[in-house]
């Protein structure tokens, strides 16, 4: 909904300037971001660069350089979603902000897994304390099921290991 864009405008977050964490979505497996991996995190690689921001996502064992691209969706005038293209890599994968507040929390809507599928992500220092408005905005647009936590403090804690996982290799050799 464009009268709602002010709480879309998702390039007023970038470049980001802390790790932002994916903390649950409402579905259990992620065909392209991670799979059922845990500790989801994305991190700044720099400023702006024609139009896109480079970025590290790393999940426990592996992590890749993106390039995030903000655009306009019809109608819009902000840039309410995300492209998010592996460097080195033809092919983009699309998210819709459904909610962006740079101090506190963001909800990406994931057509590439599903109409209603969405993801929520904090910054680091807002971990293990998810605001009441976050949750309340997650559900009331992705509805109130089952919720797949991709983050715990004692799992996510320990050092990353750089390794890729089989399915990763599948897609991206």
């Amino acid at each position: 909904n464009p009268a709602l864009s002010k709480y879309q405008n998702g390039t007023k977050c970038l470049p980001i300037t802390q790790k932002w964490y994916l903390v649950y979505r409402n579905y259990q497996n992620d065909p392209l971001f991670g799979g059922k991996a845990k500790c989801g995190k994305f991190s700044s690689l720099g400023p702006e660069e024609d139009g896109s921001f480079a970025m590290k996502v790393q999940f426990r064992h592996w992590a890749i350089t993106v390039l995030s691209t903000p655009r306009p969706s019809e109608g819009y005038d902000v840039d309410n979603t995300q492209y998010y293209r592996v460097v080195g890599r033809k092919g983009s994968m699309m998210v819709y902000i459904a909610y962006d507040d740079c101090t506190t929390c963001l909800v990406f809507r994931n057509p590439y897994v599903s109409e209603n599928a969405c993801t929520l992500l904090q910054p680091e220092n807002g971990l293990g304390d998810t605001p009441m408005c976050c949750k309340f905005i997650f559900d009331l647009l992705c509805g109130t099921g089952p919720k797949y936590y991709t983050y715990d403090e004692s799992t996510c804690s320990k050092p990353h290991i750089k390794w890729r996982p089989w399915w990763f290799r599948e897609y991206y050799p």
